[in-house]
């Protein structure tokens, strides 16, 4: 299992929203979906089973707050941060514009793109260019994980590719559930990159990724708000 779609996607949202000039003029590239084209279909990657909806389970929404709810998972987000969903044809015009910025990262992202379960995405709609946001997939396996073997394996990936691990934690839990995170510093273009991972398994064959981003200026003012929302994170019982 790779972590690089998990850090690709954040950027998936400044590259639709036209946020990067990828093509040296600063520009809008042409055939870019916006944040509302990309919400207009759920992917097709995960569907949901029709039956009762799931009863949300945790602590009061904070003031402020509301709750983000899936056929399978819930998280508490602000509410000045918005969601949305992407469409795999989304998928095909963002892996496009990636191959103009690194075309290695795009090689290596590509087919976990396709295969992970996107349950959702978020962002600040307040940020500039976007950057505030985070992205949340699942995957299902067919051996058992532990967080401390994905860990070891995400630092190594994530040193082939340049990309600078600052901190790494396998021994947290959340809502229960044993997980990870992963701090690292990377640059993808003109865009400079803050980002921490966290990895959730609320069995050992399946496995949660949480993925908050910023800018490096505005980590720590944000790491607390980001906490907050990974630990509102919980898996939902089927119907």
């Amino acid at each position: 299992m790779r972590w690089i779609a998990l850090l690709v996607l954040p950027i998936v949202i400044v590259l639709a929203a036209g946020a990067v000039a990828c093509r040296g003029e600063g520009g809008t590239p042409s055939g870019s979906p916006t944040p509302s084209d990309l919400a207009a279909s759920p992917s097709p990657a995960r569907t949901a089973t029709p039956g009762p909806s799931p009863t949300p389970i945790g602590a009061t929404v904070p003031e402020g707050w509301r709750r983000h709810t899936t056929a399978n998972m819930q998280i508490d987000v602000p509410e000045t941060w918005e969601t949305f969903d992407l469409t795999q044809e989304s998928i095909d015009t963002i892996l496009e514009e990636l191959r103009s910025l690194n075309p290695e990262f795009a090689s290596v992202t590509e087919q976990a793109l396709r295969q992970a379960g996107i349950e959702v995405f978020a962002f600040d709609a307040q940020s500039v260019e976007l950057l505030n946001n985070f992205s949340i997939l699942s995957q299902e396996f067919p051996l058992p994980l532990t967080v401390p073997a994905i860990i070891e394996q995400s630092e190594a990936e994530f040193a082939d590719l340049g990309i600078t691990v600052l901190a790494a934690d396998s021994s947290l839990t959340i809502g229960g559930m044993r997980a990870g995170s992963l701090h690292s510093s990377w640059a993808l273009g003109p865009i400079q990159i803050r980002q921490v991972a966290y990895l959730v398994l609320p069995e050992p064959n399946v496995a949660f990724f949480l993925t908050l981003t910023t800018t490096p200026d505005d980590f720590d003012a944000l790491e607390p708000l980001f906490t907050q929302m990974a630990e509102s994170f919980r898996v939902l019982d089927s119907p």
